[in-house]
């Protein structure tokens, strides 16, 4: 997969975007393109898919540089939200790349995410059911 992944073949582009801090294990980018100002890309330098491909020494590396940077952000936004995604059943896109990272992304009750997810809120969450329940559980024991 290396060969096909765009971090890992590309790199990221300096003209488009900026590398915020480099640790030993990962580093810190401006997300581009990006959902909204100052949307941050935490990526692995080693190429990996899932975040369980990574090694302890990885892990610590990257949450490190998540937590720094979730703080980071707080200066110019009233919250964040962390996420991983993990979709390889996607073609890989500009916005869609297979390979582990993590995204910080600054919110605030004025973002657009906000704004559009808000009107979405009531028909997107659904109260499990007790079977869903009792199912999940069971699967993840």
């Amino acid at each position: 997969m290396t060969g096909t992944c765009r971090f890992c073949r590309d790199g990221i582009d300096p003209k488009k975007t900026r590398i915020m801090r480099k640790s030993k294990y990962s580093y810190v980018a401006l997300a581009y393109p990006r959902l909204v100002k100052g949307h941050l890309l935490v990526i692995p330098k080693r190429h990996v898919e899932r975040i369980s491909e990574l090694n302890n020494e990885e892990l610590i590396d990257i949450m490190a540089l998540t937590r720094k940077y979730c703080e980071k952000v707080l200066s110019f936004s009233k919250g964040y939200t962390v996420r991983n995604n993990y979709m390889p059943f996607l073609t890989e896109t500009e916005r869609k790349v297979n390979h582990m990272h993590i995204q910080i992304i600054p919110r605030g009750d004025s973002d657009k995410i906000y704004a559009k997810s808000i009107t979405l809120e009531n028909t997107l969450f659904e109260r499990p059911s007790k079977e869903e329940i009792e199912d999940v559980i069971k699967r993840l024991k």
